[in-house]
């Protein structure tokens, strides 16, 4: 789904959902780039799409360079606001314990003090107040654990915080490593993020082990590789070389303002003229 939010998004998730398919949302900023790995990555066969990205996905369908997404899609709908009902609902059986219900493309951070969700695990705390991201979810362990000897912790002290339960994700799609690396043996989602709970069992945030770089609505994490480009002005000029020393001789961490997590805030790149 390839689409800002509206009424039709809503409808068009839930008739996947009813017709027993795999429903994976995509993000309405997204580039050719992006929704070509994406498209790959999942395997769709059918895009829903807006007026307003249709033309994202037409590029990507023409690109000569690349049939395999033309051969893998099969069709593309278009969300204009216009609909055919149907004459009966069709029914397709499903395996509920198996059958994948939704692919989700994201990674989040705990920049923001009173929120608390992970793409891995749905809404594992409730009722966050005062700091505090709130307590433990219905159906759902939690534990706060030493980082060196993975003991749990009492009240007060900071650990990474691990969640079980029945709404825990089926795992990484084609990634098997990264699966086994996330979730113990046990059952026990390591979420990577370090927290504590006091005597009233309200959990706090306080960092991350590994950390996030956030630009606008992407997300990279550790081992992903960002990227960037350089637009040099039509009356300058400027070298290779001259780009990496400039670089190099900035620590771009140097004064940067940060959120009560410890998430550090960054407005405006290295400026040179």
């Amino acid at each position: 789904m390839f689409s800002a939010n509206s009424i039709e998004y809503v409808i068009g998730q839930f008739a996947v959902y009813l017709l027993g398919n795999t429903f994976s949302p995509v993000k309405p900023t997204n580039g050719v780039f992006e929704l070509r790995n994406q498209l790959k990555d999942s395997g769709a066969s059918v895009v829903f799409t807006s007026v307003a990205n249709a033309s994202i996905v037409e590029k990507i369908l023409n690109d000569k360079s690349d049939d395999l997404v033309k051969k893998q899609i099969k069709l593309v709908i278009v969300l204009d606001g216009s609909y055919q009902p149907f004459n009966k609902i069709p029914h397709f059986d499903v395996k509920p314990n198996e059958d994948i219900f939704i692919i989700g493309y994201t990674s989040g951070t705990t920049g923001v003090p009173k929120v608390y969700g992970l793409t891995e695990y749905m809404t594992p705390v409730t009722g966050g107040l005062n700091g505090s991201v709130g307590l433990v979810g219905s159906n759902t362990e939690m534990k706060f654990i030493d980082l060196k000897t993975g003991q749990s912790l009492g009240p007060n002290l900071p650990g990474e915080i691990c969640v079980r339960g029945c709404k825990l994700f089926a795992g990484y799609l084609n990634n098997e490593v990264q699966t086994k690396a996330a979730i113990d043996s046990n059952g026990w989602l390591h979420t990577g993020d370090i927290g504590y709970y006091d005597e009233n069992n309200k959990i706090f945030i306080t960092d991350r082990i590994k950390e996030l770089i956030k630009y606008k609505s992407w997300h990279e994490s550790d081992g992903q590789h960002p990227r960037a480009y350089v637009r040099v002005k039509d009356t300058k000029h400027v070298s290779q070389q001259e780009l990496i020393e400039f670089v190099e001789s900035m620590n771009l961490m140097d004064n940067i303002p940060e959120l009560m997590s410890e998430s550090k805030i960054r407005n405006m790149f290295p400026n040179r003229n």
